[in-house]
């Protein structure tokens, strides 16, 4: 029994896949796209950028329950290496792992009028496991489950002149499920 080849045949499926994550912007809105290429029959190398907001709860006494929630500017843009062990470029399973550059940011006024300005930038690191499945027109499904560790350094700076830094770090999940299409 020979072991499968990862070479790529020639004029063989697509080579490129572009796809977009539709549950990033519901949940965000974070606008997210994700383009593959096809480097062997069985490993690929995608770029991942996105923008967008979201909301966190922040601290306000002037409120009854002391928090409201406010919007905070995300980016990401990155890389993952992607191979598939079951299946190939167009149909299979996937294992991969994923490196991004992520950043936060966000002004703030409190309730005495004091404006605060924060941002974080650092990077997210983790493994993935997924299926993609391209098909004969083209239409692609791409979805990813992982988990990520998240390092960033954050300051911030309030109108009074009052500077903070420090680090946060934290491990999420990777949840991805991408549609697009294959060229």
């Amino acid at each position: 029994m020979t072991a499968p080849s990862l070479a790529l045949a020639e004029g063989e499926g697509p080579t490129i896949s572009i796809t977009t994550s539709p549950i990033h912007f519901l949940v965000g809105p974070i606008g997210e796209i994700s383009v593959e290429v096809r480097v062997l029959d069985r490993l690929g190398v995608a770029g991942v950028a996105g923008i967008g907001t979201f909301r966190l709860e922040v601290p306000d006494d002037s409120l009854a329950d002391g928090k409201r929630r406010h919007p905070f500017t995300f980016w990401e843009f990155g890389a993952q290496g992607r191979f598939y062990p079951v299946g190939d470029f167009d149909h299979g399973m996937v294992l991969g792992l994923q490196v991004l550059y992520v950043g936060i940011s966000t002004e703030l006024e409190d309730e005495n009028g004091v404006r605060y300005e924060g941002q974080g930038n650092g990077i997210a690191v983790g493994p993935f496991v997924g299926y993609k499945i391209a098909t004969d027109v083209g239409f692609t499904f791409d979805a990813q489950l992982g988990v990520q560790w998240v390092g960033l350094l954050v300051e911030a700076e309030s109108s009074e002149g009052a500077r903070d830094e420090g680090d946060e770090s934290d491990v999420g999940p990777i949840i991805r499920l991408n549609v697009g299409w294959s060229l």
